[in-house]
């Protein structure tokens, strides 16, 4: 009997990764290029990205017409070095005995696990001296940890003229927990648009979406968090060479490529074989990005105390 492993199945399964990556909010809060292109060119890895900042216009006096300024938005140059995979094996049995749950259970929990690893490199690069701990760090106690801390944080953003439009905040699981325990912004509904008390997500916070994520790195200076603009951090992605091979080579191939785009411009490779002598489920998970500072004067430091 044919094995048709990795047609419709494939598409299905790639798209399930894809779904549960750029549910990450933060992939929409910051600048990005999805398109792995450079100047026109498909860039390879190892080689740079522009990734675009952008910025407010500035606002001008009427003067007999409406003269337009040249855009002061800039880029951030990304290099494309990492290349990350999540691969498995798995018996036919564990693969579809229940109608490809196990697969889709997988894919969800994979498609998390590559999405977080982007974010734990990107947290990475909020450290001194590319985000000045003198100038750009507030430092509080977890037990002190609130609303009005919260507000301290965008007074500082305030001070520097950054932007109030867009800001977003990630924190660890302790700092995260401690807005969620301040009465001031669960208490009677203030939280608009979610129940904080069952969801454990706090949307907003003196206009600033705060999301978890129990991997923070502390990055050897007692971070905790922070807040940022969309132009205050870069990411840059685009899909391992193989994905290409089929338009380049006519080579007959063991597996099955599935590709999903996001309409923001996200894509992802999922790699699938069917090992039908040893009867074993080959699936693969890859994407290739890289991470950089932009405006990284827009972001402002957690620290415990």
């Amino acid at each position: 009997m044919a094995n048709n492993f990795g047609s419709t199945n494939g598409k299905l399964l790639a798209q399930m990764v894809l779904s549960n990556m750029i549910a990450l909010p933060v992939f929409s809060k910051i600048s990005t290029n999805f398109s792995g292109l450079h100047n026109g060119q498909r860039a390879k890895f190892n080689q740079d990205v522009d990734v675009r900042l952008i910025s407010a216009g500035t606002v001008e006096d009427y003067s007999a017409g409406y003269a337009a300024a040249d855009s002061t938005d800039t880029n951030a140059t990304v290099t494309i070095d990492k290349h990350k995979h999540i691969s498995r094996n798995l018996t036919v049995e564990e693969a579809f005995s229940r109608d490809g749950i196990v697969l889709a259970g997988y894919a969800a929990l994979d498609a998390n696990a590559l999405a977080n690893k982007v974010l734990l490199d990107l947290c990475g690069l909020v450290v001194n001296p590319g985000v000045p701990t003198a100038t750009q760090q507030t430092v509080v106690a977890v037990g002190a940890f609130g609303h009005d801390s919260v507000v301290d944080v965008n007074v500082a953003l305030d001070g520097r003229d950054v932007p109030d439009i867009g800001r977003f905040g990630v924190l660890n699981s302790l700092y995260h927990g401690a807005l969620r325990k301040d009465s001031t912004i669960i208490a009677n509904n203030i939280n608009n648009g979610s129940d904080a008390v069952s969801s454990g997500i706090i949307t907003n916070v003196d206009g600033v979406e705060y999301m978890k994520y129990s991997k923070l790195p502390d990055n050897s200076e007692n971070l905790t968090g922070f807040v940022g603009t969309q132009d205050s951090l870069a990411l840059a992605t685009m899909l391992p060479d193989i994905a290409n091979l089929p338009d380049a080579i006519d080579i007959p191939m063991s597996g099955k490529m599935s590709v999903a785009t996001d309409p923001s411009g996200l894509s992802v490779l999922v790699v699938e074989e069917v090992d039908l002598k040893d009867g074993v489920v080959y699936t693969s998970i890859r994407l290739m990005y890289g991470v950089g500072l932009g405006l990284a004067g827009n972001i402002q430091k957690i620290a415990s105390a």
